[in-house]
């Protein structure tokens, strides 16, 4: 028989608040990536009449890290790659900046690919920080794909993380039927012709 095809799950885990600000401060270097990535790619738009693809804008934001940055050199290739994909479901040349203060602050976001996390001793590693969740799913059980670090409405910090499940074969019925089941058929079918 040959492999089961895979399906991937999300788990949503919820980050210590002691950690919101050195998030907030990569959320703010992902919007400048993002900025970046939006103006660049417009500048190219109208200079020579084509549209950036990711790999163009891995190419000119790959010294990003070295320059400065605190963010992982994976995580600034999601970022570009989200912005192509973004930019092609819209079928935007240019979209909305996000702004990292004020009152249109957009929300956190702080993507990561498999090999830039770690889980180790009920935390998660990233760029060499520590964050400490609530672990309701024990992840050292899990293999760990691509994920992110997002924050909601209320400033609150949640671990995105996908897994790889092996899809179970379906199950066989048996035709065997008990009397108690025959029973229960029975008073469902009599309540069913009765509306």
């Amino acid at each position: 028989m040959n492999s089961l095809p895979f399906t991937t799950r999300t788990l949503r885990l919820h980050l210590k608040d002691k950690h919101g600000a050195c998030l907030r401060e990569l959320a703010r270097e992902v919007n400048f990536v993002w900025n970046y990535c939006n103006e660049i790619s417009f500048n190219i738009l109208q200079r020579e009449e084509r549209f950036c693809s990711d790999f163009d804008l891995n190419k000119l934001t790959a010294i990003a890290t070295k320059e400065g940055l605190l963010l992982h050199s994976q995580s600034v290739q999601a970022i570009s790659k989200e912005y192509v994909t973004r930019r092609r479901q819209f079928k935007r040349a240019k979209l909305r900046w996000c702004v990292s203060r004020g009152s249109r602050r957009s929300l956190g976001w702080v993507p990561s690919k498999a090999s830039a996390i770690r889980y180790k001793g009920g935390q998660v590693w990233y760029c060499g920080r520590a964050h400490c969740l609530r672990d309701s799913y024990r992840l050292a059980d899990y293999k760990l794909g691509t994920g992110s670090f997002s924050e909601d409405s209320r400033a609150r910090w949640y671990f995105n993380v996908t897994d790889r499940l092996a899809k179970s074969e379906p199950r066989q019925m048996s035709t065997a039927v008990g009397a108690c089941s025959c029973a229960k058929l029975r008073i469902r079918c009599a309540t069913d012709v009765a509306f």
